[in-house]
């Protein structure tokens, strides 16, 4: 079958964008930044997330909206294979609104894709 691959996202009319994130390393810690985007750029943002420890798994998704000075996530979908291996929050960090990722294990990967509504 046809693909198309994109090394940087890709612009959907400037209207979304989709790029993907690989976190080869969590330290373990709480609050650990996986990703951000620009708050003045893009105003709401669905993630769709996949963790891994050893053969451990979990998967979500989350929908993350901010106005500029506070931010909200909510995250459904909630699935794993044995335990939750993360947890999200948001944060605005100066002109970024950060995902931050609490995890159980040093060995923790996630896989990220995100998908991006404009301002």
């Amino acid at each position: 079958s046809d693909k198309v691959t994109a090394g940087a996202g890709v612009d959907l009319n400037s209207v979304a964008e989709l790029q993907t994130v690989d976190v080869t390393s969590c330290t373990g810690n709480d609050d650990e930044v996986v990703d951000s985007f620009a708050k003045g750029t893009f105003r709401s943002v669905k993630y769709v997330v996949q963790v891994t420890d050893g053969t451990d798994y979990q998967a979500s998704e989350l929908i993350v909206i901010h106005n500029g000075t506070t931010a909200s996530v909510s995250e459904y979908g909630l699935i794993h294979t044995n335990a939750a291996l993360a947890s999200f929050d948001v944060a605005v960090n100066g002109s970024d609104i950060e995902l931050q990722a609490s995890s159980h294990s040093s060995s923790t990967t996630m896989k990220i894709v995100r998908t991006c509504m404009a301002v």
